[in-house]
């Protein structure tokens, strides 16, 4: 199952909702959240073939169809708790049905209806990011650390406190009583999985009240180990290249309003900047220590423009060796069309070949080749030996297959150029193409 551009979106109503579920169940979630298209206006029966369910979510072993239909059941008797209004709450399951036929090796998966506004015409306060960051993530809880952090990821920073992860992992109060379990199990576990897997990576300062841990602080860093079209998540739905452009300024770490920097150098230069800056920033790792404003001077001194001017000289080499290789092939074709026209015809004009050309054939000898030494190839007791008879066919009956070139141009309008290396297709002519 191919994850690399797959984009998960969710609501940050529903990052920080109160639920509990297994890896398996969690990924499950994911999973049919990335097959919502961004302009869907209600949910529909998503179809899943059970190979990729079960490969995505880590099921294997005997009887496989089975323990898929153990995990959609138990997921749909899973509670969350959402905020409605300013005052309100709604319970409801993930799933309202989950639908099997024998012999199709697929399932068709549907939203609960109330997990709408949540899921479907996101505007506003929602998060994205790619399905393959989570794909590898061994925990539950690093998943759900992973989307929380997301959502802040523009800030740099969010505190939590211990009691509201507590109870938005829904963990029991008889589990991970002591927080240096707390700490070891979810914390530091997650820590090394987004650092390992994940285009985020966090550090955190515990916040105490007196000798008690009472809150975290999550420091939030871009994983600049990956590539820079990685190290970003675009919202879903319709926007302006200038936009996404935007959200990618903002998301690197730039804190300035985009627009200016984009209205005065273009799209093409800013993104250019960026992209030198991303790659400085990975090499650097923490020896930046301001990303946003290391990413303001690269955009105001044009750092890419040497790397836009690169680019251009490699495309337009690129383009002339592309523009060679079709001029090539097309002079190949044309040469073998040439010869084939030309053997026909010399193969019709011997095989029909008559008196007045014999004639004409030994009067063009005896005048292009009079009889010395040196011409004495060309005849055999006297007479003009058959074997140059297609030569004398060229010359005088088909003399438009003397010269390739001049067959080109006047039978293809094609003009050609002999050189060292062959023949090729003059300038003014390619541009006629």
């Amino acid at each position: 199952m191919k994850k690399n551009k797959i984009i998960v979106s969710q609501s940050n109503k529903l990052i920080e909702a109160s639920y509990k579920m297994n890896l398996a169940e969690k990924r499950l979630v994911c999973l049919l959240a990335s097959k919502i298209h961004r302009d869907d206006k209600d949910f529909q029966e998503y179809e899943i073939s059970i190979s990729a369910l079960t490969d995505f979510v880590g099921i294997s072993g005997h009887h496989i169809y089975d323990q898929t239909k153990q995990l959609t059941k138990k997921l749909m008797t899973r509670v969350l708790t959402l905020p409605i209004g300013s005052n309100g709450i709604v319970q409801v399951s993930f799933l309202s049905s989950a639908k099997y036929i024998d012999g199709t090796g697929v399932v068709k998966l549907c939203f609960d209806p109330h997990m709408r506004p949540f899921l479907l015409q996101l505007k506003g306060q929602f998060t994205n990011y790619f399905l393959k960051h989570i794909a590898n993530l061994r925990s539950v809880y690093s998943i759900r650390i992973y989307e929380l952090l997301k959502s802040y990821q523009r800030f740099g920073r969010k505190k939590f406190t211990i009691e509201f992860l507590r109870t938005a992992f829904q963990i029991s109060p008889d589990q991970y009583t002591r927080y240096n379990d707390f700490k070891k199990r979810i914390l530091i576990s997650s820590q090394k999985e987004l650092r390992d897997h994940t285009d985020i990576y966090f550090e955190f300062e515990e916040i105490k009240e007196g000798r008690k841990v009472k809150a975290i602080l999550f420091l939030i860093h871009p994983n600049f180990n990956k590539e820079p079209d990685e190290s970003v998540s675009l919202p879903a739905g319709k926007q302006t290249p200038e936009g996404v452009l935007g959200d990618k300024l903002r998301l690197a770490g730039y804190t300035a309003n985009p627009d200016r920097i984009i209205g005065r150098d273009g799209i093409e230069l800013v993104e250019a900047s960026l992209e030198i800056a991303l790659r400085e920033m990975r090499s650097a790792g923490k020896a930046i220590h301001n990303p946003g404003g290391f990413i303001a001077k690269k955009l105001e001194d044009k750092a890419g423009l040497a790397f836009l001017l690169e680019k251009k000289q490699a495309r337009e080499k690129a383009d002339r060796e592309e523009q060679a290789k079709q001029d090539a092939a097309l002079v190949k074709t044309l040469q073998t069309t040439f010869e084939k026209e030309k053997n026909r015809k010399l193969e019709e004009l011997v095989k029909n070949y008559t008196k007045d050309q014999k004639k004409a054939f030994k009067t063009w000898v005896d005048k292009n080749f009079p009889s010395n030494e040196f011409v004495k190839p060309f005849r055999e007791n006297g007479e003009p030996k058959h074997t140059y008879l297609k030569s004398y066919f060229i010359d005088v009956v088909i003399p438009e297959y003397n010269d390739f070139t001049e067959w080109a141009w006047k039978k293809k309008g094609i003009t050609l150029r002999e050189s060292p290396t062959g023949y090729r297709i003059v300038e003014e002519q390619r541009q006629l193409f």
